[in-house]
């Protein structure tokens, strides 16, 4: 129930300019539902929703060195997942070598650590 609250807020916000209106209109519908004490629950998964979407709007990239090599590969891998954003890379010894680019809800693993797991998984299945 209190999902469906956030969902529909979010969704209403990000089409509507009227921040005010649309919260006190929710507001209005949960307590016409009985649904008051939801109200700040509901507040803080939609503050929760958009500050998840704000750092989803920046590509994060972690390398186990960075290297010119892999540069054309990253920059294919920013394409396909479609960020235009400057990314910003970490440096991740525990990845043994390759990327992992992530963007919104969507990651590439061209990391040699998920490659080795991956085999490991095989050999030992």
């Amino acid at each position: 129930m209190k999902q469906a609250y956030i969902t529909a807020i979010v969704d209403t916000l990000l089409t509507s300019k009227d921040v005010e209106t649309v919260l006190k209109n929710a507001m209005a519908l949960l307590s016409k539902k009985g649904h008051t004490r939801l109200w700040p629950a509901v507040l803080r998964g939609v503050v929760r929703e958009f500050e998840k979407r704000s750092v989803e709007a920046v590509p994060q990239v972690m390398v186990a060195k960075e290297s010119a090599e892999q540069s054309e590969a990253l920059k294919q891998a920013l394409a396909t997942l479609g960020a235009t954003a400057a990314p910003k890379t970490v440096v991740d010894s525990t990845l043994i070598g390759g990327f992992l680019v992530q963007y919104q809800d969507r990651m590439i693993d061209a990391s040699y650590k998920r490659a080795l797991t991956d085999l490991y998984r095989k050999i030992t299945k």
